[in-house]
């Protein structure tokens, strides 16, 4: 399995003081039909599914810097999350909403760290288990879902969302599981 792949698999797939905010049980139900159309959209190699989930002005961002289309970018990434997929099976996926601290940007967007862990198996590396937080914030209404593995990602969405610039993100780990 190249290590591209399997960064961008787990990129689609905080720090700062967590505050002592309530989020509202209105949000809160559409941040859990949210978080469980992607957890269906990953068990389903859903790609359609598994984009939704990356804010708006992330994609727009990358796009730009690769001179396409929103759209180009969705196709690309579609097809380089369609051939990660084919060498990978995920033995575990899920994210812990329970857990999640919720927090405020200085500019007043509310957003959570939600703990995630994933196991995934592929060829030639056998199981790797990732365990890492996922950013969840709205945007225009609609809750987007953010994956922080690396420094890369964190730049590239406090580009999209300079509210974020000031937020120290945790780090994620990965491992490579011992065979059983």
């Amino acid at each position: 399995m190249r290590a591209p792949a399997l960064g961008l698999l787990c990129l689609i797939v905080l720090g700062g003081p967590a505050l002592s905010l309530d989020l509202p049980e209105q949000n809160r139900a559409a941040l859990e039909t949210r978080v469980e159309t992607f957890d269906q959209a990953i068990r389903a190699n859903d790609t359609d599914g598994i984009i939704a989930v990356v804010p708006p002005k992330v994609l727009a961002f990358i796009a730009e810097k690769a001179s396409v289309t929103v759209d180009e970018l969705k196709q690309g990434l579609a097809g380089q999350i369609e051939q990660a997929m084919t060498d990978v099976t995920i033995v575990s996926f899920g994210m812990d909403l329970d857990a999640a601290e919720v927090a405020e940007t200085a500019e007043g967007r509310t957003y959570l760290m939600v703990p995630t862990h994933s196991v995934m198996e592929a060829p030639n590396v056998g199981k790797v288990e990732t365990k890492t937080h996922t950013l969840a914030f709205e945007d225009d209404g609609r809750w987007y879902l953010v994956r922080l593995d690396n420094d890369r990602q964190k730049a590239i969405l406090k580009e999209a969302y300079p509210e974020f610039a000031d937020i120290t993100f945790p780090d994620g780990t990965m491992e490579i599981l011992k065979a059983d």
